[in-house]
């Protein structure tokens, strides 16, 4: 008979009280709106241990929480194949990941959500990137 494991997580959001320039939505220019960042962690309840987190000046939105858990439960397997998962908002130029802009038309029907960007290790800047909503694949976005 094989055991049950359940793991329990917990979510932590709190402001942070430093005040940062968000260059990202200024156009990547020098100028842009000073905000204070979010800061939500993924917490295992039993051990405590931050097994996620996700910074931003973006208020956090209804997918920061999910995008955050399958990025914070990734199995040894797939962490090995790729980098990290980081959460990225499509704007109307793309996704900025690793210095380059990337864009596939299916991105159009999530502008101004937050995805999931899941790119192969070692492999900076990538050639494509995974482009996951709620634990779908909606695509594999190429830099322009």
């Amino acid at each position: 008979m094989h055991e049950s494991t359940h793991v329990s997580y917990q979510f932590d959001h709190t402001d942070l009280d430093v005040f940062v320039r968000d260059r990202c939505h200024a156009g990547d220019q020098s100028v842009g709106d000073i905000s204070r960042p979010y800061l939500i962690l993924c917490i295992e309840r039993e051990t405590k241990l931050v097994v996620g987190a996700f910074l931003s000046t973006d208020l956090p939105g209804k997918d920061t929480i999910p995008g955050l858990h399958s990025v914070s439960t990734l199995t040894e397997e797939s962490k090995a194949k790729w980098e990290v998962p980081v959460i990225r908002r499509v704007t109307n130029r793309g996704i900025r990941y690793h210095g380059l802009t990337y864009w596939h038309d299916h991105l159009g029907a999530y502008l101004g959500q937050e995805v999931c960007v899941r790119a192969p290790f070692k492999q900076t800047p990538p050639a494509s990137v995974e482009i996951y909503v709620s634990d779908k694949k909606i695509c594999i976005a190429k830099p322009y």
